[in-house]
């Protein structure tokens, strides 16, 4: 599974069992229950439960995705985030999490496609903009990157890896004042920040 904000996922996932009224929310929360305790084969045992009971419980694929992305089985996560979509076109976070698979399969138009759904659904995703961001720093698209950093920031701005990764793209394109700015913003998040330093050393030497 992709880290992210997992104790919010855990009980936004809770929550959302808890307003079903069917037979299978009993097992679907002890499924939750027992994967946010890495103890996977139950959780593995009790969604089987749940969705023998309600095929199209959306959530439930969902959970089934990550217990089989923990366990580093790729192709029914997918196979199982790609159901829970179905069922609810709109679940950003399947999407995500879709995307982050396909991204690490060099799929990297498929994890796009995905992501940007996540974004229009949810457009304040913040890891899925970073995570985009990568994606098109992998196609050599530097202006969609920085503006996929962009948005990551704008909700929250004190990231140093995002602005590092920013002064660099600029550095690149010979951007030089861009470069200084976005090195000192890393700088002043972390001071130590070795390869800001290094950045910023040779920005300074070429302006």
């Amino acid at each position: 599974m992709v880290k992210g904000s997992f104790v919010v996922l855990l009980w936004l996932l809770a929550t959302v069992g808890n307003m079903w009224g069917h037979e299978a929310k009993g097992p679907y929360q002890e499924a939750v229950h027992a994967y946010s305790e890495n103890r996977d084969a139950e959780a593995l045992e009790a969604v089987t439960r749940a969705l023998g009971i309600y095929p199209n419980y959306a959530e439930a694929h969902f959970l089934l995705g990550l217990i089989h992305s923990r366990g580093h089985k790729t192709a029914d996560a997918i196979a199982s985030f790609q159901k829970a979509i179905s069922i609810y076109p709109n679940y950003a976070e399947a999407r995500f999490q879709l995307g982050a698979l396909l991204q690490q399969q060099n799929k990297l138009k498929g994890a796009e496609a995905e992501l940007l759904k996540a974004v229009e659904v949810y457009p304040s995703y913040g890891e899925a903009h970073l995570l985009l961001a990568a994606i098109y720093e992998q196609q050599k698209a530097p202006d969609k990157a920085l503006a996929a950093y962009r948005r990551a920031l704008e909700g929250q701005p004190r990231q140093a890896g995002p602005l590092y990764r920013m002064a660099v793209l600029e550095e690149r394109r010979e951007r030089w004042q861009e470069a200084e700015r976005a090195y000192l913003q890393v700088l002043a998040l972390d001071p130590q920040h070795v390869e800001a330093l290094v950045g910023l050393a040779y920005v300074l030497g070429r302006r």
